[in-house]
């Protein structure tokens, strides 16, 4: 009996000694996942940072440049010049007004003129304050409209135009078009060649008439003439005498040497060269224009004489052509 209460004692005692450790092993569990989930909780509020960056200023972006609206090529004016426009739209994120100024060239690129090259009539044209217009696009947007006024001497070939876009940081950009300046033939001659009084059976004294490059190529000339209308076969129409008339090969010039003083018929017409009915090339090399400041280089002098014949009277007057060809020299 003693034996048998002493085996039941012990069972008990083990029984509830496992229990506490149940129990005990349950409380663990409970703390340790309260302080752990604390834990977490505070590594996590302290585990986030919010990301900022103030950005300073942004460069402007020539986006386009476009010269003449797209135009595949620029025609000269004859004797005169022409204005060029190189318009660039521009974006700037700062907004529109940040950008400041904007600046271009325009260059004969296909030769062997440089970018930086100082300005000249022939290869290179600076606008160092084109027109900015804020009211184009939206707030970032703006553009800016280049002019250069390109003279007929301009070299024909490829330009190229660069527009030049600075803020008011001097933050800048630049972006670039090209076009093709084509070739131009083109001569100026005074309205008369006026031989003046001359006597019937007499050779006027010599006419001298400056032909003068209005274009941008190197030229000879060709020459032919008409009294009344072309293909007359005549040099001139006279208002007095039987005849009326001048004959073509009575009208004669030289454009290469002047002979000056009284000739006779036979003198004439050993120097001078008949006018014709239909145009005849003759070797001039007249030269492009290259002196901004002074136009005697682009300009020649050619040497004229006319005989009188028999059976005119009056005021004669006809017409000479004088047309511009690309020069073989």
């Amino acid at each position: 009996m003693d034996d048998e209460k002493i085996y039941q004692k012990k069972k008990n005692n083990l029984r509830n000694s496992f229990l506490l450790v149940i129990l005990s092993l349950f409380l663990y569990a409970i703390l340790w996942g309260v302080f752990f989930q604390s834990t977490l909780d505070i590594v996590d509020a302290n585990n986030r940072s919010e990301s900022i960056v103030i950005v300073g200023n942004v460069p402007p972006n020539v986006t386009s440049v476009i010269i003449e609206n797209g135009d595949a090529s620029i025609y000269l004016i004859a004797g005169g010049n022409k204005s060029i426009q190189c318009n660039a739209t521009i974006v700037d994120w700062n907004g529109d007004t940040s950008v400041s100024n904007a600046t271009s060239i325009f260059w004969h690129s296909g030769g062997t003129t440089l970018k930086t090259a100082s300005d000249d009539n022939n290869n290179h044209y600076s606008n160092t304050n084109c027109t900015l217009d804020y009211s184009y696009g939206d707030t970032y947007t703006l553009t800016a409209l280049c002019q250069f006024n390109v003279t007929y001497y301009a070299n024909n070939g490829t330009w190229t135009c660069s527009v030049n876009a600075t803020d008011n940081t001097s933050l800048s950009s630049e972006g670039y078009d090209n076009i093709s300046v084509e070739a131009l033939l083109a001569v100026n001659i005074p309205n008369t060649i006026h031989y003046g009084t001359v006597n019937a059976l007499a050779v006027s004294n010599e006419n001298i008439t400056n032909v003068t490059n209005w274009g941008n190529v190197d030229i000879d000339l060709n020459v032919e003439g008409y009294g009344w209308v072309d293909g007359d076969g005549l040099a001139m129409r006279c208002t007095l005498g039987n005849i009326a008339n001048i004959s073509l090969h009575y009208e004669k010039y030289n454009l290469s040497a002047s002979t000056l003083g009284a000739l006779n018929f036979s003198q004439f017409n050993s120097t001078y060269i008949e006018l014709t009915d239909t145009a005849v090339l003759n070797p001039f090399n007249l030269n492009q224009r290259q002196d901004d400041n002074n136009i005697d280089n682009a300009t020649k002098q050619t040497y004229w004489r006319v005989y009188v014949p028999l059976g005119v009277a009056g005021t004669c007057n006809g017409t000479v052509l004088m047309g511009a060809v690309y020069s073989n020299s």
